[in-house]
């Protein structure tokens, strides 16, 4: 499972792989005041999308735990919303 997931993210451009890179590690130190964040109905967590990119992750006080990262289409399929 973790194969596909690095695969399909090796496959993305080098900015938008650096721009993940840079937003995951906002999201991990609490940085992210500056992002289009939205919580998720009926869920504890929340998103970050980055073009066709979303990033579901937990807040946990002033950090966040990644949940998830994966394409708009298969993400919330996948996830739940």
């Amino acid at each position: 499972m973790v194969q596909k997931r690095v695969k399909k993210l090796a496959s993305l451009d080098k900015n938008t792989r650096i721009a993940l890179e840079k937003i995951v590690r906002d999201i991990i130190t609490g940085n992210i005041q500056y992002y289009d964040t939205k919580k998720l109905t009926g869920s504890p967590y929340y998103r970050i999308r980055k073009g066709n990119i979303r990033i579901i992750f937990d807040r946990n006080g002033k950090t966040g735990i990644i949940k998830k990262i994966d394409f708009r289409g298969d993400i919330y399929k996948k996830f739940g919303k």
